[in-house]
């Protein structure tokens, strides 16, 4: 049986023969037009002229008479009115930008619906003044004035903006679709066709409804719909729900049909079917799945225009073009890619962040230059495109590396250039993009100049290649160059904020159109570009509900009940339109596969459309020559919920030589430690070296507050090493503590850094911890009388195996006291310490107990000291936490208590000696750790896969 455009092409050529230069076709979008001429043209054997065929919104804008403006323009011609309106309450236009485009849609919508905006916009505004009214019992708040005043101003700036478009005769989409409604009404009205044909509608808005009609009643025009009886005749079937409307208005036996319902077909009961519905994990995995299918088709069909993949979800193209099979060599995509999710996007917003941050971290600044965020640079330096740019030159990774190591948080050029060693080109190309944005002018110079710097990289060696990035910078060069001639009419965004308001509004809006062969080879599309036309084999991908059909949820002003009292769209209407889309797709299909995703981690979008359930339950029942299966497809990826094997690592040659370099440099407690806790994390971390990458610390964290405490107390105790302690010389070092502690933060942070927010904060609490602890130190000295020994005490100590292997041991004491006839090592924690951890119950925990980890680097400590010393003096191993200072010294409690004597130092040189024989055995592997609670705050376990 003939598709849908076939019988459109019949219809013309048995009613007006040679004469289609008479005839106009107006269809729901443009890409129908150019299958309708392929049809047409098999029907005459000779030259013959074809009639004017036009999408809907092409034919409105022909008979409007109006210019159309785009998304920018309106912008900026309705902040001209709205700031004229508004005078000095009117808002800044990058604030403005964020509700506008929603309110022009309204304003569009409004129009195309042939609303009365006077009683709309009046009601809109009455509505929110009763929620607001409150009996006369509270004044309105500032608040709720300004909010109430938002929406009596509605209908003002609708009824002065569309002057304002009017004195130009300009105009948006809806306002074209008013004026046709209004203007075919009026007596005398010609048009130079002498018919008008309407194909394969379905929802129409109300001024195309006035403008169908009235030329239909007029003789004027013909209409013919694309039906199916398979959800015509059912009342439940939304997707027949809008057919049904003008079935049952305008076809009525008594008075003969109005308009004709001579294309309604029962294919999709009665014609042979094969339905799949497929579920899949994750949007590649989709594309995959719909190439799998594609290697199933008859390699012919590749070729003609049979066959289609329909995207309900738009992210799905440039998977899917990456996962094509060789066999489709002819491609045509009938869909635009949204620039938004393009990287030249992600480059625009980045720059916008660069150079805004920069100006507003700079204000205050006494050097003159600009300085430039870290994190906006880091940000660039990782863009793909400045990677491409300066391809073999290293600076991306080195200033990265830099910036990191440094600790930079904000950097000039000159600074940036410092970095790279003096080299005064060494930043080539991207010093462009640093370039000062002082102004708007200036800001799209130098987007431009960006961009073609970046043509030039795209295109160099690329001669009569396609490249979709010139594509993509291509349309970015429009925009520019619309806000440039747009700015020079109408200069309101005279600051960044507000031209990367405009400009992000422009990418949102903006599509990457695709052009190809329109009629052969695979077609791709999206689902509103297959109306009107049909395949016999179709791949639906992401056919998941809020996608198809969308959320119920959409940006407007107007409130449900307005919208279904004055005939706009609500979201039953769109629910109806995606339904006849779907449902249409499968009337004229042999083979229809569907693919949704089941991916747990898209949130809201997992679940399978309510149109696949629908089709599952009902097609079967209706159509016995209909079979319809379901799956799941494997890509062979493993589901990232199976558990992962587990991971052992050998100790080869070269392993066990990275080992001996360790036992040579020295064994620390925190290595001990790291094996303790799990044999796979001492691996990473000591054997292979990796490292968690740095980072630039804007605040200071806790390991950093820790250190300079450490180093704070290292240079306040210093000077007293070797004497008695007494009240006068603790005093009398408790008064430097603000200026060491100033000393501290200077070699880590510049004054400008260290003196303002959470970095404030952290000082305050470094000198309070300081204070305090002083305090406490005097306290303590009136009880016992004690001398420091020693700060950052070096302790290092080596034994032999039994095997024959020498190990040495390294750690470092924070400070040691000599108390009477007892030696104490004192370890200072700024995080917090429990009781619990610093008391062993058992010998054996010392190989088997990984949260004694404190206790076991205390005992290393005692035990070192003792070796080193080469004394058999009692000594007492402790924490001071600085989070419990009135805990005082927390000592480590062994099974034979907190003094440890020589005998219970040898006891733990036991434990210790055969933990290292385990460490170093050439035949035990390295392992994962059973304890699930240390997975979950290791660096590694990404790795892993355990959390």
């Amino acid at each position: 049986m003939a598709d849908f455009l076939e019988k459109v092409s019949d219809f013309l050529f048995n009613s007006f023969g040679k004469k289609l230069d008479e005839v106009c076709v107006v269809l729901p979008n443009r890409r129908g037009g150019l299958f309708l001429k392929k049809h047409l043209a098999s029907k005459f054997q000779g030259p013959v002229w074809a009639p004017e065929i036009y999408a809907i919104d092409d034919f409105t804008w022909e008979l409007s008479g109006l210019q159309q403006t785009d998304l920018a323009e309106q912008l900026f011609i309705f902040y001209s009115v709205y700031k004229n309106a508004e005078g000095a309450k009117a808002e800044p236009f990058d604030l403005f930008c964020k509700w506008a485009p929603t309110l022009l849609a309204d304003f569009s919508e409004a129009d195309n619906c042939l609303a009365d905006t006077e009683k709309l916009f009046g009601n809109l505004r009455d509505i929110r003044v009763i929620e607001n009214w409150s009996l006369g019992q509270d004044q309105l708040t500032d608040f709720q004035k300004q909010y109430l005043h938002f929406w009596e101003r509605i209908g003002i700036w609708y009824r002065d903006y569309k002057k304002a478009l009017s004195d130009e005769r300009k105009g948006y989409a809806g306002l074209a679709y008013r004026a046709v409604a209004e203007k075919i009404t009026t007596p005398g009205t010609v048009f130079r066709w002498k018919k008008i044909v309407f194909a394969g509608f379905n929802a129409l808005s109300p001024s195309e409804e006035k403008i169908i009609s009235v030329l239909q009643e007029s003789g004027r025009a013909d209409v013919l719909w694309d039906a199916d009886r398979y959800y015509m005749d059912q009342p439940a079937q939304e997707a027949g729900r809008f057919l049904r409307q003008w079935k049952k208005k305008y076809f009525q036996p008594a008075a003969g049909p109005k308009i004709a319902f001579d294309h309604i077909e029962d294919r999709i009961s009665t014609e042979t079917k094969k339905v799949s519905v497929t579920g899949v994990a994750r949007l590649v995995s989709q594309a995959k799945a719909a190439a799998h299918f594609l290697e199933t088709f008859d390699p012919a069909e590749m070729h003609s225009t049979s066959t289609a993949v329909v995207l309900a979800d738009e992210m799905l193209l440039l998977p899917l073009l990456h996962a094509l099979p060789d066999r489709a060599e002819t491609v045509n995509i009938t869909m635009g890619f949204p620039l938004r999710n393009t990287p030249v996007a992600e480059l625009v917003i980045s720059l916008f962040r660069l150079h805004e941050n920069a100006q507003r971290f700079s204000i205050h600044s006494r050097q003159g230059e600009l300085k430039y965020y870290h994190s906006d640079l880091i940000r660039l330096l990782c863009h793909p495109y400045v990677r491409r740019l300066l391809t073999g030159s290293g600076i991306p990774e080195k200033l990265e590396s830099e910036i990191s190591r440094l600790n930079i948080i904000f950097a000039t050029q000159s600074k940036l250039q410092t970095l790279l060693k003096g080299d005064g080109g060494a930043l080539g190309m991207f010093a462009e993009m640093l370039v000062p944005w002082t102004d708007t002018p200036t800001a799209l110079n130098r987007l431009q100049r960006i961009i073609e710097i970046l043509r030039s990289v795209f295109t160099a060696g690329t001669t009569g290649k396609f490249n979709i990035e010139t594509e993509y910078l291509f349309q970015l060069n429009i925009i520019v160059k619309r806000a440039q001639t747009l700015h020079q009419k109408w200069p309101v965004a005279t600051d960044l904020k507000s031209l990367r308001a405009l400009i992000t509004q422009q990418l949102i809006s903006t599509s990457l159109p695709f052009y190809g062969e329109p009629v052969a080879g695979l077609q791709i599309m999206g689902l509103l570009e297959t109306r009107t036309l049909d395949f016999e084999n179709v791949i639906l991908l992401g056919a998941n509900e809020n996608i198809l059909p969308g959320a119920r949820t959409q940006p407007t002003f107007i409130i449900y009940e307005l919208r279904k009292a004055f005939r706009l769209p609500v979201w039953s209407d769109r629910d109806a339109t995606a339904a006849y889309n779907f449902y249409r797709l499968l009337q004229r299909a042999k083979n229809f596969h569907i693919l949704y995703n089941t991916d747990q981690e898209a949130f809201g979008n997992r679940e399978k459309s309510r149109f696949i359930t629908q089709l599952l339950h009902e097609l079967p029942a209706r159509n016995k020559n209909a079979t319809v299966t379901e799956a799941v497809f494997d890509p062979g990826i493993p589901l990232a919920s199976a558990p992962p094997p587990p991971i052992k690592i050998p100790k080869d040659t070269i392993v066990l030589q990275k080992m001996d370099e360790l036992a040579a440099k020295g064994i620390s407690p925190s290595l001990l430690n790291s094996y303790r806790a799990c044999g796979l994390q001492f691996y990473f971390h000591y054997v292979a070296g990796l490292r968690e990458p740095e980072e630039v610390e804007e605040s200071i964290g806790a390991d950093k507050l820790g250190t300079i405490i450490h180093r704070a107390l290292e240079a306040l105790f210093k000077p007293l090493t070797g004497q008695p302690l007494t009240e006068a010389l603790l005093a009398q070092a408790k008064k430097k503590v603000e200026i060491t502690c100033e000393e501290m933060f200077a070699k880590h942070y510049s004054l400008e850094e260290s003196s303002t927010g959470k970095n404030l904060l952290a000082k305050k609490i470094a000198l309070r911890y300081l204070e305090n602890y002083f305090g406490i130190e005097m306290n303590e000295i009136k009880q016992n009388r004690f001398t420091v020994s020693e700060v950052e005490a070096k302790l290092e100590h080596t034994v032999v195996l039994p095997a024959g292997k020498s190990i040495h041991f390294a750690g470092t004491a924070d400070r040691i006291d000599q108390l009477n006839s007892m030696v104490r090592l004192i370890d200072y924690k700024t995080g917090k310490t429990e009781p619990k951890e610093l008391k062993i119950k058992e010998w054996k925990e010392i190989k088997e107990n990984p949260a004694i980890g404190k206790s076991f680097q205390l005992l290393m400590y005692a035990w070192l000291y003792s070796r080193m010393k080469k004394s058999s003096v009692p000594v007492q191993s402790g924490i001071i936490s600085f989070r419990h200072l009135a805990n005082g010294l927390m000592n480590v409690k062994t099974p034979a208590g907190e003094i440890l004597l020589p005998e219970v130092l040898d006891t733990f040189e036991e434990a210790l000696l055969e933990l290292l024989e385990e460490l170093f055995d050439s035949s035990r592997d390295f392992v994962q750790t059973e304890e699930l609670e240390t997975c979950r705050i290791c660096a590694f376990n990404g790795i892993c896969r355990r959390d």
